[in-house]
């Protein structure tokens, strides 16, 4: 991975945590809910993750997501390809027993006596159970783009609790603000698909049934410009309620105006290797593995969480910027610079 995101850096000429820290997003989304990382005795992390790097525009963001997200984008096609003669089996089945139950329950209140009655009754019941117990067999979907709150719940749900939302545009964060629910924030399915809380989701509408998702993994990958960064102090909830503190944000230096116009592409056995390793992680299948911690990583782990909190303390540069002060009115961005290592 480490090549591939070099090479993909040279070949578009663009600072190396874009392509790096979209090949985590898409290797995060790749193992959720197959990996899980056992830190300590009593905490252990899911894999997926939110990410979101700051760059202008004209910086090749687009041509860059789609060279690493193409994994999953191959993968799902190539999925949903295989899965299509069983999805129209399960839909057709679905449908007869649909029909039948509607014969029977026909059938049942036309019945002259109670004991005819009784007998479509029961066939009625009977169907329904089986009906219940076929359940419906889904395209696989791994990416999400231009997703309400509502929509991602649902694909959640669909899709056995994992799903990416990747975007090379910001559009993402309006979403979340609420663009078509009234300016009313919708942040539940983020946090909870951040953390792994298990997501219940009640209708209003009677053709919408509750939605329940255990320990749902969402992966999320933004590439926005620095206007938007700032703008999303000022959004409502966006930090009193946690949901910025979720992101990992990465500001790197623009290499426009220095960029090589004539760069060596991404070789292909590098391009090759990246995508046999994404789709190795996608193959994976069953209850999560538990990963331990290494002690070096540990020790490493340690001393960023030292420097967190100090940062955290009055004065440091994380409490300036009104982590910990909810009342904290200016918005503020925290360069890369301010952590080192």
């Amino acid at each position: 991975m480490r090549e591939f995101c070099a090479a993909t850096a040279e070949s578009y000429q663009v600072p190396c945590d874009l392509p790096a820290m979209l090949a985590l997003d898409v290797g995060g989304a790749a193992l959720a809910k197959r990996i899980e990382v056992h830190v300590r005795p009593d905490w252990t992390e899911p894999v997926n993750l939110f990410v979101v790097i700051v760059l202008l525009s004209g910086e090749r963001k687009s041509a860059v997501f789609r060279a690493t997200t193409a994994p999953l984008v191959y993968f799902e096609q190539a999925e949903s390809e295989r899965r299509a003669p069983e999805i129209e089996e399960n839909r057709i089945e679905r449908e007869i027993l649909v029909g039948a139950i509607k014969h029977a329950q026909t059938q049942a209140a036309k019945a002259k006596d109670a004991e005819a009655r009784r007998e479509h009754r029961e066939h009625t019941l009977e169907l329904g159970r089986e009906l219940q117990r076929k359940e419906v067999v889904y395209a696989l979907r791994l990416l999400a783009d231009d997703a309400t709150p509502e929509a991602l719940s649902k694909l959640l749900m669909e899709q056995e609790g994992r799903i990416a939302l990747l975007s090379p545009e910001g559009d993402v964060f309006d979403l979340m603000a609420g663009r078509y629910s009234d300016a009313v924030p919708r942040l539940g399915v983020y946090l909870k698909g951040h953390a792994g809380d298990d997501l219940r989701v009640d209708r209003v509408s009677k053709d919408r049934p509750p939605e329940y998702v255990h320990q749902p993994a969402l992966s999320v990958g933004l590439t926005v410009q620095p206007s938007v960064l700032v703008g999303l102090t000022e959004k409502p909830g966006f930090r009193g309620r946690g949901l910025l503190a979720r992101f990992l944000y990465s500001l790197p230096t623009s290499r426009v105006g220095y960029r090589n116009l004539n760069p060596a592409p991404v070789p292909v056995a590098t391009a090759r290797a990246y995508s046999d390793l994404i789709r190795a992680a996608l193959s994976l299948s069953g209850e999560p593995q538990v990963i331990p911690v290494s002690t070096a990583a540990l020790a490493e782990l340690d001393r960023f969480r030292q420097q967190i909190e100090e940062s955290l303390r009055a004065g440091g540069s994380l409490r300036r910027c009104g982590i910990g002060e909810a009342n904290y009115p200016a918005p503020c961005v925290v360069s890369a610079e301010s952590f080192t290592g």
